[in-house]
């Protein structure tokens, strides 16, 4: 399915950006597949921690803040991405291209 730039290939766990193939890690495909659920939905960053990495892992808050940045800058800042690992994080703004 697609989203903006993005095409999700989720049985074989990829992800293309404008037509170029991304590498992602676990978490960083988690993160993104989870945001694309709800385009256009701003996901609280607990929430998006939750169900990223789980609500036992004590670390999730601040792997959810170095996963955003590794994301944001392989993107360049790409304009599909929005919001902040502190507040919330949403796919696909409105003003996306």
């Amino acid at each position: 399915f697609a989203i903006g730039h993005f095409y999700f290939d989720l049985a074989q766990r990829t992800v293309t950006y404008a037509g170029t193939p991304l590498t992602l890690d676990l978490s960083t495909f988690t993160l993104l597949r989870v945001l694309a659920e709800k385009p256009y939905h701003i996901f609280p960053a607990d929430e998006v921690a939750d169900l990223v990495w789980g609500r036992g892992n004590e670390h999730r808050h601040q792997l959810l803040a170095q996963t955003w940045l590794r994301l944001c800058q392989q993107l360049d800042n790409a304009p599909e991405l929005y919001g902040n690992p502190t507040q919330g994080l949403g796919l696909t703004s409105p003003n996306a291209a």
